[in-house]
């Protein structure tokens, strides 16, 4: 289409958006920024032959050239609400275009998504598409984009790999219409450059090369003029370095407390506990990647982190107050139960689900359950004992039964199987798996380091029992072995509250704070 043609359009959508008070007489701002997204919008029309077949990011402009002689179905693959407001016959056509004119009612932003890897399957991408905001999702590496991930899933020698399986995972239906960029060439040099670092002892390195070779990336292929630029802690950097010139928010998801923060913590655990563990070596200089956060933090006009806990330890960090905004994360709803009351079972089971087992706390959960050997209990753990010594591998299984590392989708009949979730954590910014559990129907006893502490209410679906205080477990435990009927009253409490924590109330609130952090900027 040529760009006289291009004018007209553009100057009609003017003329109705005067109307509507949404433009000035004569912006020659506004003029320009459609005819730009008329011309992008047409040209890839053609590319692909035929306009209203394909997914196009529609959440990116406000009208549109239509052949009016096709179907054209506004649910059909598209973000926004297009009405036809004109259909002028004035309008020179060309070719097989057609002279309708759609309006998309302009979301209230326009955001950037950038992350490496999958973080908690795009669900933050995944927002802004569902709510139409989604402008260009960045990341490592998108099956979707990647023939050759494709075919090679088809190889019968290749399909069973694991790599490949975890690369032919990277991918979501929600996606499915957005602008994605990703860097394939990335994401096996980063994957090289760790297992050497790994091998080498020196993983803070490869993460610092990682997030300023990802965030460089992401400033050369960034389109200008979105409202708002959204990405992950230590991969950010260069990027809104480069976004200082421009009217745009910064937003960094900071989900996990700082590593000299939490390092404390777990430090002091190993203490308290010396012959339990094998103590954790961190291996490589972290000051750079330290340094690269604290830049990040001042150059972000807002840090999203998902619990008072964080918060906290972010404010401890040197992030000024004012900055950070609380969202708490979701789980999927395949977690969520029917309120029923639980088989009747002649003792009380007792749960904890964890990887980094000094961290999570089980020191303290062992010693509760060794108080309580009068007591009728079954206790489980799910997951590897990363951590514990010979030693401390011996005082668990004494009291516990591993079950080892559980497949995500057999986790749903662990939690049925159990009465009441044990997680005494002495940092965890917040554990999904608390969030499971609760929608599984079981009380949660935990800390205050605890970030899912925010969600429980003590002694109502769940008990907030001090860092490194068994006794205080053993009491809680004990309680709800002998009074069941407390037991079903916060089962019951346990399932309705997680559902105000479920993947759609994350969405919800995490589009709701950066629209009203939009429309504040401006």
């Amino acid at each position: 289409m040529g760009l006289r043609r291009c004018d007209v359009l553009v100057r009609m959508v003017l003329q109705i958006h005067m109307a509507e008070g949404q433009a000035t007489a004569g912006s020659m701002d506004d003029f320009v920024y459609y005819r730009r997204e008329l011309v992008y919008l047409y040209s890839h029309a053609e590319h692909v032959g035929s306009l209203p077949s394909v997914p196009i990011p529609f959440s990116t402009v406000d009208c549109i050239v239509v052949d009016v002689c096709r179907p054209f179905n506004p649910s059909n693959s598209y973000y926004g609400s297009p009405r036809i407001l004109s259909n002028d016959s004035s309008v020179p056509s060309a070719g097989s275009v057609g002279n309708a004119v759609m309006h998309f009612e302009k979301p209230e932003a326009r955001v950037l998504v950038a992350q490496i890897g999958a973080r908690r399957n795009y669900c933050v991408p995944a927002a802004f598409a569902r709510a139409g905001m989604l402008h260009t999702f960045f990341t490592d590496f998108y099956a979707a984009r990647a023939q050759l991930i494709k075919v090679a899933s088809q190889l019968p020698i290749l399909s069973s790999a694991g790599s490949i399986i975890r690369a032919i995972q990277r991918v979501s239906p929600e996606l499915a219409t957005a602008r994605i960029v990703h860097f394939p060439w990335f994401a096996a040099g980063y994957a090289v450059c760790k297992s050497l670092s790994r091998h080498w002892g020196n993983m803070a390195d490869a993460y610092v090369w990682g997030g300023r070779t990802f965030a460089s990336a992401v400033a050369r292929h960034c389109p200008r003029g979105a409202d708002a630029a959204y990405g992950f802690s230590s991969a950010v950097l260069e990027w809104f370095e480069a976004l200082q010139d421009e009217n745009t928010v910064c937003i960094v998801d900071q989900g996990t407390a700082p590593m000299e923060y939490e390092n404390a913590l777990v430090k002091e655990q190993e203490d308290a506990y010396p012959e339990w563990c094998v103590r954790r070596r961190v291996s490589g200089d972290w000051s750079r990647y330290v340094e690269r956060q604290a830049r990040e933090w001042e150059l972000a006009d807002i840090v999203v982190c998902p619990s008072s806990f964080c918060r906290k330890a972010l404010i401890d960090a040197g992030v000024r107050e004012e900055r950070i905004r609380i969202v708490p994360h979701g789980f999927s709803p395949a977690f969520i139960t029917t309120d029923r009351l639980r088989e009747k079972r002649p003792s009380l089971s007792v749960l904890f689900v964890g990887n980094d087992a000094i961290r999570k706390g089980i020191t303290d959960l062992v010693l509760a359950l060794e108080k309580l050997k009068s007591l009728s209990l079954r206790a489980v753990y799910a997951g590897n004992q990363s951590g514990l010594s010979g030693y401390g591998l011996k005082r668990v299984a004494a009291v516990m039964e591993l079950l080892g590392p559980v497949p995500r989708h057999q986790m749903p009949s662990v939690y049925h199987q159990a009465d009441v979730f044990v997680l005494p954590t002495v940092s965890d910014t917040f554990p999904s798996v608390v969030l499971e559990a609760m929608a599984s129907g079981l009380p949660v006893v935990t800390t205050p380091n605890c970030g899912a502490s925010d969600v429980i209410r003590d002694g109502i679906d769940g008990f907030i029992v001090p860092v490194r205080a068994p006794e205080a477990i053993a009491e809680k435990l004990e309680l709800l072995a002998k009074d069941r009927e407390l037991l079903q009253y916060m089962s019951h409490n346990a399932r309705q509250r997680a559902c105000d924590f479920t993947l759609d109330r994350y969405s919800e609130r995490l589009v709701t704070l950066v629209c009203q952090a939009c429309s504040e900027h401006r």
